[in-house]
Protein backbone atom coordinates (compact mmCIF):
# COMPACT_ATOMS: atom_id res chain seq x y z
CA UNK A 1 0.00 0.00 0.00
CA UNK A 2 1.18 3.57 -0.93
CA UNK A 3 -1.38 5.32 0.75
CA UNK A 4 -0.77 5.65 4.39
CA UNK A 5 -4.32 6.96 5.71
CA UNK A 6 -3.86 7.39 8.72
CA UNK A 7 -1.03 9.57 8.24
CA UNK A 8 -2.22 11.17 5.50
CA UNK A 9 -5.56 12.57 7.14
CA UNK A 10 -3.84 14.31 9.51
CA UNK A 11 -1.67 15.72 7.50
CA UNK A 12 -3.59 16.41 4.19
CA UNK A 13 -7.63 15.78 5.59
CA UNK A 14 -9.06 17.26 2.02
CA UNK A 15 -6.71 15.11 -0.10
CA UNK A 16 -7.84 12.39 2.36
CA UNK A 17 -11.28 13.12 1.60
CA UNK A 18 -10.79 13.00 -2.12
CA UNK A 19 -9.06 9.86 -1.93
CA UNK A 20 -11.58 8.19 0.33
CA UNK A 21 -13.78 6.33 -2.37
CA UNK A 22 -10.21 4.32 -3.22
CA UNK A 23 -9.20 4.11 0.19
CA UNK A 24 -11.90 2.73 1.70
CA UNK A 25 -13.20 0.42 -1.31
CA UNK A 26 -13.32 -3.35 -0.33
CA UNK A 27 -10.18 -4.67 -1.64
CA UNK A 28 -11.02 -8.26 -2.00
CA UNK A 29 -13.63 -7.05 -5.02
CA UNK A 30 -12.18 -5.29 -8.81
CA UNK A 31 -12.74 -1.78 -8.49
CA UNK A 32 -15.46 -0.50 -10.19
CA UNK A 33 -14.21 2.22 -12.86
CA UNK A 34 -17.16 2.84 -14.30
CA UNK A 35 -17.51 6.93 -15.02
CA UNK A 36 -20.58 6.67 -12.73
CA UNK A 37 -18.76 5.42 -10.14
CA UNK A 38 -16.36 7.09 -7.38
CA UNK A 39 -13.42 5.41 -8.04
CA UNK A 40 -14.12 6.10 -11.78
CA UNK A 41 -14.59 9.53 -11.19
CA UNK A 42 -11.73 9.82 -9.17
CA UNK A 43 -9.72 8.36 -11.36
CA UNK A 44 -10.98 10.53 -14.33
CA UNK A 45 -10.20 13.56 -12.06
CA UNK A 46 -6.71 12.53 -12.06
CA UNK A 47 -5.96 12.36 -15.25
CA UNK A 48 -5.71 8.18 -15.31
CA UNK A 49 -7.80 6.75 -17.49
CA UNK A 50 -9.26 3.64 -16.09
CA UNK A 51 -9.76 1.39 -19.38
CA UNK A 52 -5.96 0.49 -19.23
CA UNK A 53 -7.25 -1.80 -16.17
CA UNK A 54 -7.84 -5.39 -16.48
CA UNK A 55 -10.99 -6.88 -15.34
CA UNK A 56 -9.02 -8.49 -12.42
CA UNK A 57 -6.41 -6.43 -11.76
CA UNK A 58 -3.30 -7.78 -9.96
CA UNK A 59 -2.36 -6.30 -6.83
CA UNK A 60 0.73 -4.99 -8.94
CA UNK A 61 -1.76 -2.94 -11.25
CA UNK A 62 -3.68 -1.24 -8.23
CA UNK A 63 -0.25 -0.33 -6.51
CA UNK A 64 0.82 1.22 -10.04
CA UNK A 65 -2.64 3.22 -9.70
CA UNK A 66 -2.77 3.95 -6.12
CA UNK A 67 1.07 5.75 -6.79
CA UNK A 68 -0.40 7.70 -9.24
CA UNK A 69 -3.31 8.78 -7.08
CA UNK A 70 -1.15 9.55 -4.48
CA UNK A 71 1.20 11.78 -6.51
CA UNK A 72 -1.03 12.81 -8.33
CA UNK A 73 -3.06 14.27 -5.59
CA UNK A 74 -0.14 15.54 -3.25
CA UNK A 75 2.36 16.59 -6.05
CA UNK A 76 0.40 17.38 -9.09
CA UNK A 77 2.24 15.13 -10.88
CA UNK A 78 2.56 11.24 -11.72
CA UNK A 79 6.54 11.36 -12.51
CA UNK A 80 7.80 10.97 -8.98
CA UNK A 81 11.14 10.05 -9.77
CA UNK A 82 12.30 13.21 -11.17
CA UNK A 83 9.71 15.79 -8.95
CA UNK A 84 11.87 18.92 -7.92
CA UNK A 85 10.32 18.74 -4.29
CA UNK A 86 10.65 14.89 -4.21
CA UNK A 87 14.17 15.23 -5.19
CA UNK A 88 15.14 18.03 -2.69
CA UNK A 89 13.35 16.46 -0.06
CA UNK A 90 15.95 12.68 -1.30
CA UNK A 91 18.60 15.46 -0.85
CA UNK A 92 17.74 16.47 2.47
CA UNK A 93 17.68 12.89 4.03
CA UNK A 94 20.62 12.02 2.78
CA UNK A 95 22.80 14.91 3.59
CA UNK A 96 25.86 13.75 5.12
CA UNK A 97 26.25 14.31 8.76
CA UNK A 98 29.61 12.73 9.74
CA UNK A 99 31.76 10.27 6.65
CA UNK A 100 29.41 7.54 6.30
CA UNK A 101 26.63 8.60 8.00
CA UNK A 102 23.84 10.30 6.65
CA UNK A 103 20.44 11.72 8.37
CA UNK A 104 18.42 8.59 6.40
CA UNK A 105 20.49 6.22 7.69
CA UNK A 106 20.36 7.19 11.02
CA UNK A 107 16.20 7.32 11.07
CA UNK A 108 16.57 3.70 9.51
CA UNK A 109 18.47 2.45 12.25
CA UNK A 110 15.96 3.26 15.18
CA UNK A 111 12.76 3.39 13.07
CA UNK A 112 11.93 4.76 9.54
CA UNK A 113 11.71 8.15 7.31
CA UNK A 114 8.22 8.14 8.86
CA UNK A 115 9.02 8.82 11.91
CA UNK A 116 11.75 11.58 10.93
CA UNK A 117 8.31 13.13 9.50
CA UNK A 118 6.84 12.79 12.58
CA UNK A 119 8.99 14.57 14.28
CA UNK A 120 8.55 17.40 12.02
CA UNK A 121 5.03 17.57 12.05
CA UNK A 122 4.58 19.47 15.34
CA UNK A 123 1.17 18.04 16.37
CA UNK A 124 1.73 16.12 19.17
CA UNK A 125 -0.14 16.34 22.01
CA UNK A 126 1.92 18.57 24.64
CA UNK A 127 -0.90 19.31 26.94
CA UNK A 128 -4.10 17.10 28.53
CA UNK A 129 -6.21 20.07 28.53
CA UNK A 130 -5.74 20.43 24.46
CA UNK A 131 -7.43 17.15 24.30
CA UNK A 132 -10.19 17.92 26.92
CA UNK A 133 -11.50 21.01 25.45
CA UNK A 134 -12.11 19.18 22.08
CA UNK A 135 -14.14 16.61 23.56
CA UNK A 136 -17.88 16.98 23.01
CA UNK A 137 -20.56 15.11 24.43
CA UNK A 138 -24.03 14.17 22.52
CA UNK A 139 -27.05 13.81 25.19
CA UNK A 140 -29.96 12.19 24.50
CA UNK A 141 -31.91 12.37 27.68
CA UNK A 142 -34.69 15.07 28.30
CA UNK A 143 -34.10 15.68 32.16
CA UNK A 144 -36.69 18.19 33.45
CA UNK A 145 -33.67 19.13 36.42
CA UNK A 146 -30.94 21.47 35.16
CA UNK A 147 -28.13 20.28 36.80
CA UNK A 148 -27.35 17.80 39.84
CA UNK A 149 -29.86 16.75 41.89
CA UNK A 150 -30.65 18.05 45.93
CA UNK A 151 -29.08 15.37 48.42
CA UNK A 152 -33.11 15.77 49.57
CA UNK A 153 -34.37 14.17 46.42
CA UNK A 154 -34.74 10.65 46.76
CA UNK A 155 -34.35 7.94 44.21
CA UNK A 156 -38.17 7.41 43.81
CA UNK A 157 -38.84 11.23 42.63
CA UNK A 158 -35.59 10.87 40.37
CA UNK A 159 -37.13 9.54 36.93
CA UNK A 160 -35.00 7.76 34.36
CA UNK A 161 -33.79 10.75 32.12
CA UNK A 162 -32.59 12.63 35.11
CA UNK A 163 -30.90 9.55 36.31
CA UNK A 164 -29.20 9.57 32.51
CA UNK A 165 -28.06 12.94 32.85
CA UNK A 166 -26.43 12.31 36.39
CA UNK A 167 -24.61 9.61 34.72
CA UNK A 168 -23.43 11.48 31.55
CA UNK A 169 -21.79 14.15 34.24
CA UNK A 170 -20.57 11.41 36.08
CA UNK A 171 -18.66 9.70 33.10
CA UNK A 172 -17.79 12.97 31.47
CA UNK A 173 -16.25 13.62 35.31
CA UNK A 174 -14.39 9.91 35.03
CA UNK A 175 -12.65 10.35 31.51
CA UNK A 176 -11.18 13.72 32.71
CA UNK A 177 -9.89 12.41 35.53
CA UNK A 178 -8.66 9.60 33.66
CA UNK A 179 -7.00 11.71 31.24
CA UNK A 180 -5.56 13.72 33.94
CA UNK A 181 -3.83 10.69 35.81
CA UNK A 182 -0.34 10.24 35.14
CA UNK A 183 1.12 6.67 33.97
CA UNK A 184 -0.72 3.68 33.71
CA UNK A 185 -3.52 3.29 36.46
CA UNK A 186 -2.54 1.67 40.05
CA UNK A 187 -5.21 -1.16 39.87
CA UNK A 188 -4.69 -4.90 39.74
CA UNK A 189 -6.23 -5.10 36.51
CA UNK A 190 -3.88 -3.15 35.09
CA UNK A 191 -0.79 -4.84 36.63
CA UNK A 192 -2.15 -7.96 34.77
CA UNK A 193 -2.48 -6.74 31.67
CA UNK A 194 1.21 -4.60 31.41
CA UNK A 195 4.76 -5.51 31.98
CA UNK A 196 5.90 -4.24 35.15
CA UNK A 197 9.13 -2.37 33.50
CA UNK A 198 6.30 -0.98 31.26
CA UNK A 199 4.59 0.43 34.25
CA UNK A 200 8.36 1.75 36.07
CA UNK A 201 8.81 3.07 32.81
CA UNK A 202 5.57 5.22 32.44
CA UNK A 203 5.52 6.35 36.05
CA UNK A 204 5.91 10.09 35.33
CA UNK A 205 4.74 9.94 32.06
CA UNK A 206 1.52 12.76 32.23
CA UNK A 207 0.32 12.53 28.62
CA UNK A 208 0.47 8.45 28.36
CA UNK A 209 -3.07 8.48 29.06
CA UNK A 210 -4.32 11.43 26.62
CA UNK A 211 -2.08 10.26 23.91
CA UNK A 212 -3.08 6.20 23.71
CA UNK A 213 -6.63 7.73 24.53
CA UNK A 214 -6.58 10.26 21.15
CA UNK A 215 -4.60 7.16 18.97
CA UNK A 216 -7.86 4.84 19.85
CA UNK A 217 -10.85 7.77 18.91
CA UNK A 218 -8.65 9.15 15.98
CA UNK A 219 -6.17 6.44 15.14
CA UNK A 220 -2.91 8.39 15.28
CA UNK A 221 -1.44 10.04 18.73
CA UNK A 222 -0.78 13.13 16.73
CA UNK A 223 -3.38 16.35 16.64
CA UNK A 224 -5.74 16.65 13.96
CA UNK A 225 -4.52 19.49 10.84
CA UNK A 226 -8.53 21.07 11.01
CA UNK A 227 -8.48 23.13 14.30
CA UNK A 228 -12.63 22.77 14.66
CA UNK A 229 -12.01 18.59 15.12
CA UNK A 230 -13.75 17.23 17.81
CA UNK A 231 -14.02 13.60 19.41
CA UNK A 232 -17.92 12.97 20.23
CA UNK A 233 -19.33 10.83 22.35
CA UNK A 234 -22.88 9.52 22.02
CA UNK A 235 -24.72 8.14 25.02
CA UNK A 236 -27.14 5.16 24.76
CA UNK A 237 -28.80 3.87 28.70
CA UNK A 238 -30.01 0.82 28.93
CA UNK A 239 -31.22 -1.52 32.11
CA UNK A 240 -32.91 -0.55 35.42
CA UNK A 241 -31.00 2.96 36.88
CA UNK A 242 -31.07 2.37 39.95
CA UNK A 243 -30.13 -1.32 40.73
CA UNK A 244 -27.42 -2.10 42.79
CA UNK A 245 -25.95 -5.74 43.10
CA UNK A 246 -24.51 -7.35 45.79
CA UNK A 247 -22.96 -10.09 43.84
CA UNK A 248 -20.69 -10.32 41.21
CA UNK A 249 -20.85 -6.57 39.66
CA UNK A 250 -21.79 -6.84 35.82
CA UNK A 251 -19.33 -6.48 33.09
CA UNK A 252 -19.88 -2.86 31.14
CA UNK A 253 -20.65 -3.14 27.43
CA UNK A 254 -17.28 -1.84 25.29
CA UNK A 255 -16.83 1.41 23.72
CA UNK A 256 -17.90 1.56 20.34
CA UNK A 257 -15.25 3.66 18.93
CA UNK A 258 -15.53 4.94 15.49
CA UNK A 259 -11.48 6.23 14.67
CA UNK A 260 -12.50 6.99 11.18
CA UNK A 261 -15.10 9.86 12.30
CA UNK A 262 -13.36 10.72 16.00
CA UNK A 263 -16.91 9.48 17.85
CA UNK A 264 -17.57 6.67 20.31
CA UNK A 265 -20.76 5.35 21.22
CA UNK A 266 -20.99 5.09 25.13
CA UNK A 267 -23.51 2.78 26.39
CA UNK A 268 -24.58 3.37 30.18
CA UNK A 269 -26.02 0.46 31.46
CA UNK A 270 -25.69 -1.19 34.52
CA UNK A 271 -22.47 -2.48 34.49
CA UNK A 272 -21.12 1.07 33.76
CA UNK A 273 -22.99 2.25 36.32
CA UNK A 274 -21.84 0.62 39.23
CA UNK A 275 -18.41 1.50 37.72
CA UNK A 276 -19.43 5.67 37.96
CA UNK A 277 -20.61 5.20 41.07
CA UNK A 278 -17.43 3.74 43.05
CA UNK A 279 -15.84 6.17 44.99
CA UNK A 280 -11.88 5.97 45.61
CA UNK A 281 -10.33 4.68 48.48
CA UNK A 282 -8.93 7.62 50.94
CA UNK A 283 -5.26 7.94 51.37
CA UNK A 284 -4.19 5.64 48.42
CA UNK A 285 -3.36 6.26 44.96
CA UNK A 286 -5.31 2.93 43.90
CA UNK A 287 -6.96 3.60 40.47
CA UNK A 288 -10.44 3.35 40.12
CA UNK A 289 -12.11 0.64 38.27
CA UNK A 290 -13.52 2.74 35.64
CA UNK A 291 -10.04 3.96 35.10
CA UNK A 292 -8.61 0.33 34.85
CA UNK A 293 -11.85 -0.60 32.57
CA UNK A 294 -10.98 2.58 29.91
CA UNK A 295 -7.49 2.15 30.05
CA UNK A 296 -7.62 -1.64 29.40
CA UNK A 297 -10.00 -0.44 25.98
CA UNK A 298 -7.09 2.10 25.26
CA UNK A 299 -4.35 -0.23 25.13
CA UNK A 300 -6.29 -3.51 23.82
CA UNK A 301 -7.01 -1.93 20.28
CA UNK A 302 -4.01 -2.87 18.10
CA UNK A 303 -5.68 -1.90 14.19
CA UNK A 304 -4.66 1.52 14.31
CA UNK A 305 -1.25 2.48 13.13
CA UNK A 306 0.84 4.78 15.90
CA UNK A 307 1.86 7.79 13.51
Amino acid sequence: MVLDTPFLRLLEPDTYSALAPWAERDAAVAPDTSPQAPIGQLLYAANINPRGLSAAPTAAELQGIELLLVSEMLLGDKNLAHHPDLEAFASGMSIVLAPGTTLRMIFDMEGTTRDHLTFLYDRQLKDVADLIAHLEFKTAAKSGHAAWLSDGDSDASIDDADWDVINEDLFAMRLFEYLRGIGHPNHPYIQELVAPEAIAAAADDTLLRARAFLQMMSGSDLLPANPDWKLKFYFHHTGNRTAVHTGEPPIPAPLGVHACFYEATVTIDEGLRNLLRQEREPNTDVALTFDAWLHGAVLGPDDFSMV
